[in-house]
């Protein structure tokens, strides 16, 4: 999934500039977000898929960081902004 650069900024982000921080930093959450959407519908439709999910047992710290205080703010942020951009998109003159 991640290139070696990518894989690269995971192990030290300390070694890239600011920009080039944020740059990896959204290259990886476009990947993240697709593959949650991918999981999601395996998840959905593994019982027809009969796919053997067990080697995602293993990341149960996934819900954990679903749960986790730094993720809650990214999502309240989120919501602010879009709470804030639907206000904008509706707004009339």
């Amino acid at each position: 999934m991640l290139t070696k650069s990518e894989r690269r900024f995971v192990e030290d982000p300390d070694r890239f500039t600011p920009k080039q921080r944020r740059l990896y930093r959204c290259r990886i959450n476009k990947k993240l977000r697709k593959t949650a959407s991918d999981l999601e519908i395996i998840f959905e439709r593994n019982d027809k898929l009969d796919l053997n999910l067990k080697m995602l047992e293993n990341f149960s710290t996934f819900k954990e960081l679903q749960n986790s205080e730094a993720l809650q703010e990214k999502t309240q942020h989120t919501e602010l902004k879009n709470s804030f951009l639907d206000k904008l998109e509706n707004w009339q003159m």
